[in-house]
């Protein structure tokens, strides 16, 4: 799974199926993108990326992006801002260089079914039990 499909399923409020097939590990890789972003653009953007929690609703990790200089709650007040449109040259150029690799972890838990239980057989002779 690249950096860039990473991103793109943290931008989405129903990215990872609907948070149901969020991977471990997602929370501290999308707080590494965000680093990475703000590192890489340019001083003179007007805007950030940021991390927003959204525990129990659709996608619980999601990567945004506000105006600088405001709070994540302030930002949640506005309108998103469009992506930079350096985004794609640095997800790219990250994952190039090896400058962020992500490997993220899927967990699967499967219910215990029980064994089935041994039945007795019939004698088809007779038509009977056996003794």
């Amino acid at each position: 799974m690249g950096i860039e499909h990473i991103y793109n399923e943290c931008r989405n409020k129903y990215g990872w199926c609907d948070g149901d097939e969020q991977p471990g590990g997602i929370y501290e890789a999308r707080d590494a993108l965000v680093r990475l972003i703000n590192r890489h653009l340019p001083s003179d953007c007007p805007v950030e990326a940021y991390s927003l929690d959204r525990p129990s609703m659709h996608n619980g990790a999601l990567l945004l992006f506000r105006e600088k200089g405001l709070t994540a709650e302030q930002a949640l007040d506005k309108e998103e801002p469009p992506e930079p449109d350096e985004i794609g040259r640095i997800l790219s150029d990250a994952e190039e260089s090896g400058e962020l690799v992500i490997d993220l972890k899927c967990e699967i838990f499967e219910a215990e079914v029980p064994k089935p239980r041994k039945s007795r057989k019939r004698s088809r002779s007779g038509g009977g039990m056996s003794p």
